[in-house]
């Protein structure tokens, strides 16, 4: 689990917001802002994309809400066969499992291509996904 923080007026920070909030904006191409509540992505501030002055702007409105501030994940590339070509391509993969009451029940993953985002999620048109459930 990468370096995450709660925007909560500064008490997942040793009570101290200020200091949260000046270290997430040294750090912004090292960090993404999340809101701690949907789906998708949607809402998601990329530090890399952003420059300074919306990074900062984003952060003071999400600052005493719910939102969580979080380091920059780079994931190691995966090769996906495309299904049409038969071509094996190198994307970026999100893997995640099922559980029920009895445990592991399966998993998933969603996968990008690199260049097309940075947020694997399906508000984004170009990922892809697949799962694999177990029963007995």
């Amino acid at each position: 689990m990468p370096w995450t923080r709660l925007l909560d007026e500064g008490r997942q920070y040793a009570g101290d917001r200020a200091g949260l909030l000046a270290r997430c904006r040294a750090e912004r191409e090292e960090l993404v802002l999340k809101p701690g509540v949907g789906y998708g992505g949607v809402g998601t501030v990329i530090g890399h994309e952003t420059d300074d002055a919306s990074w900062a702007e984003a952060l003071e409105r999400a600052a005493g809400g719910d939102a969580v501030v979080q380091r920059r994940v780079r994931p190691a590339p995966e090769p996906v066969v495309d299904a049409v070509t038969g071509r094996t391509e190198e994307w970026a993969a999100n893997w995640g499992v099922f559980v029920d009451g009895e445990g592991y029940a399966g998993g998933f993953v969603r996968a990008l291509r690199p260049g097309h985002g940075a947020v694997i999620s399906f508000s984004n048109p170009g990922t892809r996904s697949s799962c694999v459930f177990t029963a007995d």
